[in-house]
């Protein structure tokens, strides 16, 4: 073999090299990210984390579900919401990423107790007429994002969405006293 062959070869080697490792570079940088984002969503689950700790997932957060007797007159009716939230942050974003998380998740947890408080009382005063339908979803959704995001407007945190997992109205009984379901 000629040695400007074999020169041309070690230096094509060379390069190649160089090509692999910066896309391994980069590739496992972002493997890195993912990885991160697969650990936040609890397939490490910690005995000790709380319920509410760990319904953090991604932009979203599981608030619970709250049943509430509705106002009516003729009828006792029992209404079931579950609420999830959506955040607006953008969540390819590492570093923004690691900050909601840490400063959302106590500021939740620190503001349940006040919003499902509002929001019971809210729902009971409803009847299940204001609650029926397309028109009484929106309103009810675009309430409580309002009512949210006036709570958090000073901790810099905007809610996006406010969305349903569990909307349910249901008529228990005559109050004079028999069991229709």
């Amino acid at each position: 073999m000629r040695p400007d062959n074999m020169r041309f070869r070690q230096i094509l080697l060379i390069v190649l090299l160089g090509a692999v490792f910066a896309f391994a570079g980069y590739y496992f940088d972002h493997i890195g990210e993912l990885g991160d984002y697969v650990r936040s969503l609890g397939t490490e689950s910690d005995a000790s984390q709380s319920k509410d700790e760990e319904a953090l997932i991604g932009p979203y957060w599981e608030f619970g579900t709250v049943v509430v007797n509705l106002k009516d007159s003729d009828f006792a009716q029992s209404f079931t919401l579950g609420i999830t939230l959506r955040f607006d942050i953008d969540w390819t974003k590492r570093e923004e990423r690691r900050n909601f998380e840490n400063k959302t998740k106590e500021k939740l947890i620190q503001k349940k107790p006040i919003l499902k408080s509002w929001l019971i009382k809210h729902l009971a005063d409803k009847t299940a007429n204001e609650l029926e339908g397309g028109v009484g979803v929106n309103v009810l959704q675009d309430r409580i994002l309002e009512v949210f995001n006036e709570q958090f407007a000073g901790d810099g945190i905007t809610i996006q969405m406010v969305l349903f997992d569990e909307y349910m109205v249901e008529k228990l009984r005559p109050l004079s006293g028999y069991l229709v379901r």
